[in-house]
């Protein structure tokens, strides 16, 4: 399903959200290590999960000059779930002034308490795939506790590629997450450097 959301200038609100963040870009621990902590399958079953999920289209445009508060409600999950992204302003590495397009693809409902019930998190799929950041951007979304348990970190997955498959999978740029209480769900909230496929969840002790 393909959402339209409206771009709204908030300086000061991009302002107050981040600077009460954590610094969780270029927190680092190793991969490997982490990656058994998580709640998943294995790297490739987890991959090929992902792969399977249909998903929500939450698209908007972001000015590369003001920045601003890209917002939406997916349409499938209860009502008061929200996801979107705060850009600030001068992220974009770029000169043009155009408004530049983004994407954020989360799972439907369904498919999302299907993946949390087997203990996997929930994914956040940022394009353009691949664009870097000279100031980390925000993303906000909701997360349904399927125990007491509350969601404590977020990962970028990295898929490896041999002759055109994927052979194995990276989990990388680990950090905490910010935990809010929300009208459905948690409210999360992390920070990010670049766009690609970012998951948030629960570590094993």
């Amino acid at each position: 399903m393909r959402t339209q959301f409206k771009l709204v200038l908030v300086t000061a609100i991009l302002a107050a959200v981040v600077g009460c963040q954590t610094d969780p870009v270029g927190l680092k621990e190793d991969g490997a290590d982490l990656a058994a902590k998580m709640n998943t399958t294995t790297p490739l079953a987890h991959h090929a999960l992902l792969q399977s999920l249909d998903y929500e289209v939450i698209t908007g445009t972001i000015s590369p000059r003001w920045g601003g508060l890209l917002t939406g409600a997916a349409k499938t999950w209860p009502e008061d779930s929200n996801f979107g992204l705060l850009v600030p302003p001068g992220a974009l590495n770029t000169t043009d002034s155009l408004p530049v397009e983004f994407t954020l693809r989360v799972p439907t409902f369904d498919s999302y308490m299907a993946f949390a019930e087997r203990g996997l998190p929930l994914v956040f799929r940022l394009e353009p795939h691949g664009m870097q950041f000279l100031e980390p951007v925000t993303v906000l979304g909701t997360y349904m506790p399927r125990d007491e348990r509350m969601p404590t970190h977020f990962w970028h997955v990295t898929p490896v590629y041999e002759d055109g498959e994927v052979v194995d999978v990276r989990y990388e740029e680990f950090g905490e997450v910010d935990v809010h209480p929300g009208r459905a769900g948690l409210q999360v909230m992390f920070q990010v450097n670049h766009f690609s496929d970012w998951e948030v969840g629960q570590l094993r002790d």
